[in-house]
């Protein structure tokens, strides 16, 4: 019996906790309204004051359009593509971007900025990857690039050969490529001249069994089926090579620029109406504070 009314003592308590809690509440929101509506031409001019600069800039300032593209890199490491295509922050600064992606001036004097970064291991990227597993693997080398430009204006494919151009015409990736193309070909004449050994042994064995009689003939399929088989493996190897040395470039384009967007400005009002409106608040206050004071 003492226990059921201590548990209900406890039960009253707790409520008369949360019903203090939500008195409370309501008294400040009560408060802070009256405040509000007190002083609402003080707040309210600052909140509207806030919109018309952001609105105000948004009509001087010069609209900025966004483009993206997708690419990915098969002879080095991404980073270093990363960091070079970075680098033509300084060539847009002092205005020798057009040189360096080899587009006319007109065309480069639109471009504001070029920023190359990682594709996130999470993310899809649409008609190249097919699993989850081929996901990881295949987005580790997968390069995003954002482009920023003064006005709108189809030079997405301008762009797009122009930072081909730029990153070929690196010495080190340049020397990398080549590199790599000799290696490639040269594993291909070692997988030709395997696969033509192979087929002269098979042609071989073929002649010996047809000169045998049909006695055990099953038994003399095996080295023939062996032959094949490792000239099947080998000669997928050596189209796997032919299509890397075709497919495999310092960048290659995956995803062409989607067509130029202007950047949303309704973040930059939301940001001034809210920074202004808590200022105007700020001001009530001391206004209010002051006329306490007299």
């Amino acid at each position: 019996m003492e226990e059921q009314k201590n548990n209900s003592s406890q039960e009253i308590d707790l409520l008369q906790v949360f019903l203090n809690i939500w008195n409370w509440l309501a008294k400040q929101f009560s408060t802070l309204f009256l405040f509000s509506k007190k002083y609402f031409w003080i707040w309210g001019a600052f909140l509207l004051l806030g919109i018309a600069i952001a609105i105000f800039q948004k009509k001087i300032a010069h609209p900025i359009y966004e483009m993206n593209m997708r690419a990915n890199t098969g002879v080095v490491d991404r980073e270093t593509i990363i960091t070079k295509v970075n680098l033509l922050q300084s060539a847009i600064a002092n205005q020798s971007i057009g040189k360096e992606l080899n587009i006319n001036s007109s065309d480069a004097a639109k471009i504001i900025t070029i920023k190359a970064s990682p594709v996130d291991v999470t993310e899809k990227v649409a008609g190249v990857i097919t699993s989850e597993k081929e996901n990881k693997n295949k987005l580790s080398q997968y390069i995003k690039i954002n482009v920023l430009l003064s006005q709108p204006s189809d030079i997405s494919k301008d762009i797009e050969k122009g930072l081909v151009f730029y990153v070929e015409n690196d010495a080190y990736i340049a020397q990398e490529w080549e590199i790599f193309k000799v290696n490639n070909l040269a594993k291909q004449e070692i997988i030709k001249a395997e696969i033509s050994k192979l087929e002269e042994m098979q042609n071989a064995s073929i002649k010996r069994t047809g000169s045998i009689a049909t006695l055990g003939s099953q038994m003399l399929i095996a080295p023939e089926q062996n032959y094949h088989t490792e000239i099947l493996n080998l000669t997928d190897q050596l189209l796997e090579l032919q299509k890397d040395f075709v497919l495999k470039k310092p960048l290659l384009v995956q995803n062409s620029f989607y067509t130029p967007t202007p950047v949303s400005v309704a973040a930059k009002i939301a940001l001034y109406a809210i920074s202004f409106g808590i200022l105007g608040l700020i001001v009530s206050v001391f206004v209010d504070q002051r006329k306490k004071a007299k």
